[in-house]
């Protein structure tokens, strides 16, 4: 089974999460990067098992965010 509910999918939610959390803590112990740059996170998620329909259920960030800042 490959669905939203598998063992599959829940294995890598905990890699990505594992993941991200390396990451981070890499960033934090990095002295001088943490003092160099302003991090700023985004995490998203590709909700693709579900059915949306785009002309009503689907939001386009470039609504919300200048794309031309990032």
């Amino acid at each position: 089974n490959t669905g939203p509910w598998s063992a599959g999918v829940a294995d890598a939610i905990r890699l990505v999460d594992r993941t991200v959390q390396q990451l981070a803590d890499a960033i934090a112990a990095d002295e001088a990067l943490a003092r160099t740059y302003n991090i700023t996170w985004i995490v998203v998620a590709d909700h693709g098992m579900a059915y949306a329909d785009a002309a009503t259920q689907v939001i386009h960030l470039d609504d919300y965010v200048s794309l031309a800042d990032i």
